[in-house]
Order: structure tokens, then sequence, then C-alpha cells
């Protein structure tokens, strides 16, 4: 057996013991990187807006009970400077009813908005002018059958709401098991008509109110309850709802911009 020299061992051992050590610092650093994988793969991304869910309970024994959610609650994004005041402000919402029997909702803004009112398409859905029904009666007004212009414009102008905006409240029945959905890229929509005060990025809508009719059998727990306007602040709820004479009122924030695309499509062209 040759023996090594001293000078060398010595240099062998301490490469030898640098190495394990450098082995045990990869393995440890492994380990924690793969925890935080697999933490972090199984993390919810959080959602925007107001998410709150309202219990309901069943007085039958016979009849099971469930709850009430509202999703993504949130007014629309429309440009940094925001809703002037007096004009109109869509909202974005989901809202599940999870009850065993339909559930009627009412929606109102005390304080924040003059109506709210149920439009088709998007932010748009408002009180639309009538150009339409003035333009066809200016043709067949030039015919010898004026009576019949005045006739034909006199339907055609009621569906078009060309006075104030409409009274509201918004109100819908959702069927037990179902849900529905308000805003950006919906069919329709909820709108804030006459603003009480001008919205900007960063601004609150702090009435929002939802009136919950529930069905037979069925009651609302209405809590957190709204505390009395003397009431000290560390009796104020932290809940984004708080229910107030039968209504869960709540503060909804103006929803954040749509991501923009990292970098502009292509023209695809026919080759």
């Amino acid at each position: 057996m040759t023996e090594l020299p001293a000078r060398f061992a010595r240099k062998s051992t301490g490469r030898a013991i640098a190495l394990a050590a450098l082995a045990a610092a990869t393995t440890a650093l492994g380990a924690c990187s793969a925890g935080q994988v697999t933490q972090t793969a199984y993390m919810a991304p959080a959602v925007p807006g107001v998410n709150q869910t309202f219990n309901v309970n069943s007085s039958n024994p016979a009849t099971q009970g469930g709850s009430i959610a509202l999703r993504d609650l949130a007014v629309v994004y429309d440009t940094n400077k925001g809703y002037a005041k007096g004009g109109s402000a869509q909202l974005q919402v989901g809202i599940f009813n999870d009850t065993p029997q339909p559930l009627k909702v009412a929606v109102t803004a005390p304080g924040a908005a003059a109506s709210v009112t149920v439009g088709k398409g998007g932010a748009s859905a408002q009180p639309t002018e009538s150009p339409s029904p003035t333009a066809t009666a200016s043709p067949t007004a030039t015919g010898t059958a004026s009576p019949t212009a005045t006739g034909s414009a006199s339907p055609k102008a009621s569906p078009s709401a060309t006075s104030a905006a409409p009274s509201g409240p918004a109100t819908f029945t959702i069927p037990s098991g179902g849900f529905v959905s308000f805003g950006q890229g919906e069919g329709q929509s909820l709108v804030l008509q006459g603003l009480t005060e001008a919205l900007k990025p960063g601004d609150l809508v702090r009435s929002v109110a939802f009136q919950f009719t529930v069905g037979t059998d069925l009651q609302l727990n209405q809590t957190p309850a709204s505390p009395a306007a003397d009431a000290a602040p560390t009796a104020r709820p932290n809940d984004s709802c708080v229910f107030a004479n039968g209504q869960a009122i709540c503060r909804v924030p103006l929803s954040n911009p749509l991501s923009p695309q990292p970098r502009a499509s292509i023209e695809v062209k026919h080759e």
C-alpha cells in the first residue's frame, strides 16, 4: 500500500470536508425551495373586489339552509380620471344563490347614487337618446300621410328613455342553485345612475345596498350589524358588508385596470 504524503493527505481531507459541506448546503437549499414550491403551488390567487358570504338558516327541520355569496364586487375601471359627479358608473359582481329556493334581490345605492338600474352590455348601458324615432319620422313627414308619422313615432319613443335617469331599484330573481353575473364581458350590467360624488381610483362607494328576500322557512342571518353612529371605532366591524334595516350595505372599491398584453400581437396574413 502506497502511503500518501502528509501534505497531500491534509489537502485531500480538507477538500473532502469542503465538498461535503457544499453538498449539505445544496441539499438544504433544495429542500427549502421544494417546500416553497409545494406551498405556493396550491395557493389560490386573491380575487379583487368585495367577496362576502351570508348564511341562510332554515326554521324547518326538513329543509336545509344555505348561503348567499357576493363575488368580485367592484366599480368597473374606466380611466384614471374616474367618474364625474352626476355621471354613471358600472358595477361588476357575481351573486350566487346556494339556497333551496329562489332568491329575490333588490340593489340600491342610498347616498351614493340616485338609482341603480339593470342594463345590457357594458358601462354604456344608460338611458339612450332617441334619434331613431325622429329620423324615421322625418322621411314619412315629407310624404302625404302625416298621421302615420305621428302614429309610428309614439310607440317607438316609449321604450327609449329620453327623460331623467330611471328610478330603480334594480330587481331580479335568482333560481335555487343559480347565479347571475354583471360587469365586463357580460351581456348585462348594474349601473349606478346619478353619482352624488366624483369617483377616482382609490375611492370607495360606501353604500351599495343589497336587499335579499329568501324563500319560505328560510331566514337570512343578518350579521355583522352596522354599529350606531356614535359607536367606538373598536366596535366597527372589519367586514366589507354590514347589515342595517334588513339590507347588506357594502363598501365597493374601484377595480384595477385590466392588465395590458406584454407585447402587441402580430397581424396574421394568409400564405
